[in-house]
């Protein structure tokens, strides 16, 4: 059985963060081990790793890893009404953009670009934490 369980250091290596990164990512319930060794050491399963590269990603896009905590640990949002607010931010965006001038146009394309970044982003996610 622990022979495809990874241990602290193999999923540190994995995904290129420090020993400490998964202590510390442990400590705050965004990943835990699915098992321990006789000697006590932690295990991970190996779905762990994508878990870790989630978390990685969403700070990179500047996203605060307390804010990165209670969404992956607290009770799962409406996904309904979070669709419903960027459908009525995407209108809003659109009808902004109909009546700006090319400066603002050129703001708007990089906020859309930014916008389509994060959503892919949740797509992933879903992805990533489907059971």
């Amino acid at each position: 059985m622990h022979t495809e369980l990874l241990r602290i250091g193999e999923l540190a290596d994995h995904c290129g963060v420090s020993r400490r990164t998964i202590d510390y990512y442990t400590s705050l319930g965004l990943i835990r081990p699915a098992a321990r060794t006789d000697g006590n050491f932690r295990l991970y399963d190996p779905r762990a790793i994508h878990h870790v590269e989630l978390i990685q990603r969403l700070e990179a896009q500047g996203i605060p890893l307390d804010d990165i905590t209670s969404a992956l640990t607290g009770p799962a949002p409406d996904r309904s009404v979070l669709i419903d607010r960027v459908e009525t931010a995407l209108t809003r965006l659109r009808t902004i953009e109909a009546n700006t001038d090319p400066d603002t146009d050129r703001l708007a394309g990089t906020a859309l670009e930014r916008a389509h970044s994060l959503v892919t982003l949740a797509v992933d996610i879903i992805a990533a934490l489907a059971p």
